[in-house]
């Protein structure tokens, strides 16, 4: 029981209450504001190039699909529509605004199960659609230690790992082969990012030889 009776005395002398605005000030509901890919800047789908190059590519799926995101309720007789867009939910609010972020600018999960994701690619035009099917084939979930997820696929024979999470986290673990000059502009970017009050994550991929990832698997 409460033995303090000076309780009301010492509330009124409060003069600042610190507190953990997560959820309190912008419950819960995340906005994708912009990104930064390859040096470049963008904030919607109108800004990027008409051809789309491979690490743009590879950074949009790594959004649609390293995730735990799934989708409700799959319409497959509405799949063949190239406006088909699906109800993403669940558990994770940055997984959900980065999903639906890759889908806003033509990279959407239309597909997910246990084994597979189907991402369609839709063209500048809103016209011409390509649907590719990625086999998992290990996902493993952001936690507190890592500080990042990670989700390895196959297709066309490829391996392909997509990553995304902490700065300090992914910084740590790129290959010191990446251009010096382009993971310089990448931090500017970041910081003014910060500087807007944004939370910023970093995505990364790597294609994986498949000795190396049998290798890594056995272990």
């Amino acid at each position: 029981s409460c033995r303090t009776f000076t309780i009301n005395e010492d509330l009124g002398q409060i003069g600042y209450i610190f507190s953990d605005k997560t959820g309190t000030i912008t419950q819960n509901k995340l906005v994708f504001k912009a990104v930064s890919i390859n040096g470049l800047q963008y904030a919607n789908r109108s800004e990027l190039p008409e051809k789309i190059d491979p690490i743009i590519h590879h950074f949009l799926t790594a959004l649609a699909i390293c995730n735990t995101s799934f989708i409700v309720h799959e319409h497959h007789e509405l799949m063949h529509d190239i406006n088909y867009q699906p109800k993403y939910e669940g558990d994770n609010a940055d997984d959900l605004v980065l999903c639906q972020a890759a889908s806003d600018f033509g990279v959407r999960m239309i597909s997910r199960s246990a084994q597979t994701i189907i991402v369609r690619y839709i063209d500048s035009t809103d016209t011409e659609k390509h649907d590719i099917e990625y086999e998992i084939l290990c996902l493993i979930p952001f936690d507190s230690t890592r500080k990042r997820m990670s989700i390895i696929v196959r297709v066309n024979n490829d391996i392909f790992l997509y990553i995304k999470g902490a700065e300090t986290s992914i910084w740590s673990n790129l290959n010191d082969s990446n251009d010096a000059d382009m993971k310089l502009t990448t931090e500017q970017h970041s910081l003014g990012f910060a500087e807007q009050g944004y939370r910023s994550l970093l995505v990364a991929y790597r294609q994986i030889p498949l000795e190396e990832y049998e290798n890594w698997f056995e272990q």
